[in-house]
């Protein structure tokens, strides 16, 4: 058996560990098909389709840079200043160029590379697509959309919204990638504040959505939460609350009344109430919300925890400081287990919690707590993090008239800022943004000891929306054509979506098996 024969025996194995998922296995094929070429033979088409279904293996698993390396080489391999459109071998070869580029460009994306590098991936894949085939094409489409997507992640939002546009002149068909289309511009527009367009976008999106999925649809769901925190944005409290209900009815017939997202919208639901001065409707939901959290993740966990701080703040803007402490001592017991005392989360905790001691006149625990904040000292905390935690403790003592004790945390200051004089201290302790004192009926946090944005913001974002680069999620399709056109079948290559952490362990001997 000559090599070319059995370099098609191994493909034929390596295609059923592909459609298995055992990407490991297909890399040990692969680097032995790799192996069973001459040098003469490198230049082949062949050849370029091995080492390309071999630099998506590597990408599988997370070996980001090696497929870079791997991507590169092939570039080189095809690299043609210009191509004939008439000519079978260059139209298929220009294809196969666009094709690495724009898996190129996903590594990039996906690796610790600057951003801007897969945007030249993706650029130049465009240039070629649309000089060689044509303005109007699905491949023009995916690299649009790759682009923008890219420019949206380094946060250029308008260089992000040119190339959303462009991508939706020249889609035809009103389906699910068209709704991903119209709520990417949403949210694009949503970043730089223009909130009018951006719910122009989700409005169309969510019509579009009606009309192919329905109204119990996970997409309609997720459309309709979009477009109440737009809403809540806007300050346009009513139309957010209108919304918002709408959002927790849809998700109670979907998901049933004890589930982590009604929760979640029901919040959101009653901070809107809180801004329209409802304050007892939103604690009524706000508690609702809370059982729902401790029913179904229990309450050892950071989700629990951030619940009841939530309601703690409701009371405290009632000026129900003792059940306010019930709901912050619990908070910050969960933290301390969860998470530890080491970190600034429940740094932040602590500091509600002196406030509290302080309005409770509880002046055993308020020292205990302050005494704890003190000692967390650089070796614990850092240097930038305990000094901002001491300049807040110093806002809550003056805010409260204990003026007296300043000059004791100023002795614990000088640690960590020697330079400042003691008036230094106080001046920047009155500057500080935290507004750890003056909660009003809109909510601002006594002192926000936690991103919510972080943790819920995409809340349906990772269940519902497709990865970004759907241009690539046919690739195993596009690699079974392509080996079948070697063997005098069938032609054609396309590319699949990958989301593998990375790895980049024994790159020099991956380096030196090609």
């Amino acid at each position: 058996m000559n090599n070319k024969s059995k370099r098609a025996s191994i493909r034929k194995d390596f295609i059923k560990d592909f459609e298995e998922k055992d990407y490991f296995s297909c890399y040990e094929k692969l680097e032995n098909i790799i192996k069973l070429y001459s040098e003469e033979e490198k230049e082949t088409i062949e050849y370029c389709t091995d080492l390309y279904n071999l630099s998506f293996i590597q990408q599988n698993l997370g070996k980001y840079s090696i497929s870079i390396k791997y991507y590169k080489k092939l570039l080189k391999i095809l690299d043609k200043k210009e191509y004939d459109i008439n000519n079978k071998d260059d139209l298929e070869k220009v294809n196969f160029v666009i094709d690495v580029e724009n898996s190129l460009g996903v590594c990039y994306t996906k690796s610790s590379i600057k951003q801007s590098f897969s945007i030249n991936c993706f650029e130049r894949a465009l240039s070629l697509a649309k000089k060689y085939l044509g303005e109007k094409n699905d491949k023009i489409v995916n690299l649009l959309h790759n682009i923008g997507c890219s420019y949206y992640d380094i946060e250029q939002y308008e260089d992000a919204i040119y190339y959303f546009l462009e991508e939706l002149s020249i889609r035809k068909d009103k389906n699910l990638d068209f709704v991903d289309n119209l709520n990417f511009l949403g949210y694009s527009y949503e970043q730089i504040k223009k909130y009018d367009e951006a719910i122009g976008y989700f409005n169309q999106a969510l019509d579009i959505i009606k009309g192919l999925s329905g109204i119990n649809s996970e997409e309609y769901l997720a459309n309709i939460y979009y477009i109440s925190s737009v809403y809540s944005k806007m300050e346009k409290y009513e139309d957010a609350i209108k919304s918002y209900q709408k959002a927790c009815s849809l998700i109670e017939q979907k998901l049933g009344d004890k589930h982590p997202y009604l929760a979640e919208t029901l919040s959101k639901l009653a901070e809107n109430y809180l801004k329209i001065d409802k304050t007892e409707e939103a604690l009524k939901i706000q508690l609702k919300s809370l059982n729902i959290i401790k029913e179904t993740v229990g309450e050892k966990h950071m989700f629990y925890a951030s619940a009841l701080k939530r309601v703690g703040d409701i009371y405290y803007i009632l000026e129900d400081f003792e059940k306010c402490l019930f709901y912050y001592e619990n908070e910050n017991k969960i933290k301390e287990d969860v998470i530890g005392m080491y970190n600034e989360e429940y740094v932040n905790s602590l500091l509600n919690l002196i406030n509290i001691f302080i309005k409770t006149n509880n002046k055993e625990k308020q020292e205990e707590a302050k005494n704890k904040l003190i000692k967390m000292v650089d070796f614990d905390l850092s240097k930038k993090s305990y000094e901002k935690a001491i300049l807040i403790l110093c806002k809550i003592y003056m805010h409260n008239n204990l003026v007296n004790d300043l000059y004791d945390i100023y002795e614990n200051y000088k640690y960590v800022n020697n330079i400042d004089s003691f008036d230094d201290m106080v001046k920047k302790a009155k500057n500080i943004d935290e507004d750890i004192i003056n909660k009003d009926k809109k909510l601002n946090s006594i002192f926000n000891s936690y991103s919510e944005e972080e943790n819920f913001e995409n809340i349906f974002d990772e269940e519902l929306k497709e990865d970004i680069f759907d241009g690539i999620k046919n690739l195993f399709d596009g690699i079974k054509r392509e080996i079948d056109k070697i063997e005098n079948k069938n032609e054609n290559n396309s590319t699949e979506k990958d989301n593998i952490n990375k790895n980049d362990e024994e790159e020099t001997e991956e380096d030196n098996n090609i």
